[in-house]
């Protein structure tokens, strides 16, 4: 065996370097010196050792660059520290300044975490400032472990990615991040175990929800996804609802979504079927992942619109007046409960409205048609009060009462038997 130790390193580097100890079978390593007496020395023919400080390389063969403080190990290389390990097909370790280059099949592991990088190259600082950050390229996939042992790790693929010290990480470029309980693109995100941020037009579908937005953030409670949030120009889109906000809060539960809160600088606005609400701020209860319960606070607004809005139709604020061709109800705050939609099919929500609530300067503008009379004209109601309840049948208003109220009911001409008004 060939054991070479090199020293002469300068003396402003010597805190990032260390004295390299190369081992080699010496039936075919061969040193060649340069016209100024340094040595590039081939070693092979069995398994080749480089020792520095903490770091340990191996490879099927390596060359030593005397002059270039450089040194490159080829075929079936290993590498590790007290920090990580990796496994490569080619290694280049720079001596000054303790730079590993891996390159062909990289695979890196974080000892203290376990946390993994995959790609066809990746790179570290063996010591110094830069020692906790590994940076891959290539499209390489990295894999965060689950902050809880047993759980399950997000598994994210980048134009690249960088592990920083133990338990953060960094993917930049087209990122795409999976896991069995949801799925996010973007194009940056941060994550550490129990959270993820998500940066440039980010988009993250979970529990039949997708949300969107300036930016998202994911936590993660017991290892379950504990909730999402968007901020600024939040939209969250479900089967049977969409909604919109400056900011928007999902909270999870094991199996479906728990409630879905808007709110911030912009006005929050919700439509599920025929049924549109806005507000300062929105919460959306959800029971058994069906729209359960809605209350909004802050000048609240809910229309009963004639027809379901097209699901590409964006969200806008109705005006709450006579000629706004839809049934509605103003108050300081709105409270609406859901019911089944019996007479539902695959074009149409699930869910009907079975009751609306106002408080505080209360309005109220709806209309129906009475079995009393032959006309199919539909009768107006408009009232003001401090309170206003409305009970629905089959997704109609039926009875409307109220305190402290005025109001006015026109009803239309009575039809000839015919039936036209």
């Amino acid at each position: 065996m060939l054991a070479i130790a090199l020293l002469g390193v300068p003396q402003e580097l010597e805190a990032q370097s260390c004295l390299l100890n190369i081992t080699a079978p010496t039936k075919r390593s061969v040193g060649v010196p340069d016209t100024d007496g340094a040595y590039t020395t081939y070693l092979g023919g069995g398994t080749v050792r480089l020792h520095c400080g903490d770091a340990i390389m191996t490879g099927d063969s390596a060359v030593h660059y005397e002059t270039e403080g450089r040194a490159e190990m080829i075929g079936g290389v290993s590498y590790a520290d007290t920090t990580r390990t990796l496994l490569a097909n080619h290694l280049t370790y720079f001596e000054d300044d303790g730079h590993v280059v891996a390159d062909g099949e990289v695979h890196l592991v974080r000892r203290s975490s376990g946390a993994t990088l995959d790609g066809p190259r990746a790179s570290f600082y063996r010591e110094g400032p830069g020692q906790n950050r590994s940076v891959a390229t290539g499209r390489p996939r990295m894999t965060m472990p689950p902050a809880e042992a047993g759980g399950e790790p997000v598994v994210i693929d980048s134009d690249t990615a960088e592990l920083l010290g133990d338990n953060e990480a960094v993917s930049n470029g087209n990122v795409v991040i999976s896991r069995s309980d949801f799925d996010a693109t973007a194009d940056s995100a941060w994550f550490s175990p129990g959270e993820g941020r998500l940066f440039g037009t980010p988009v993250v579908t979970s529990r039949g929800f997708s949300l969107s937005g300036d930016s998202v953030r994911t936590t993660f409670s017991d290892d379950d996804l504990d909730s999402l949030y968007a901020q600024g120009n939040a939209q969250a889109l479900a089967d049977d609802l969409r909604l919109q906000a400056g900011e928007i809060l999902i909270k999870a539960g094991p199996e479906d979504v728990e409630s879905a809160w808007a709110y911030g600088d912009d006005r929050s606005i919700g439509a599920t079927g025929r049924f549109v609400i806005v507000g300062d701020s929105i919460e959306f209860v959800f029971a058994a992942g069906e729209i359960d319960s809605v209350v909004a606070v802050g000048t609240a607004r809910a229309f009963q619109m004639r027809d379901v809005l097209p699901a590409e139709t964006d969200l806008e604020e109705p005006e709450a007046d006579i000629g706004t061709g839809a049934d509605w109800i103003a108050g300081d705050s709105i409270r609406g409960w859901f019911e089944p939609d019996e007479g539902a099919d695959e074009e149409s929500p699930g869910r009907q409205m079975r009751r609306l609530l106002a408080q505080g300067s209360a309005r109220a503008l709806f209309s129906g048609v009475r079995d009393s009379t032959t006309n199919v004209g539909r009768s107006r109601n408009y009232i003001r009060g401090s309170v206003i309840d409305i009970l629905f049948v089959g997704g109609e208003a039926d009875l409307v009462s109220a305190e402290q109220a005025i109001g006015v009911y026109v009803e239309p001409e009575q039809s000839s038997p015919g039936g036209n008004q």
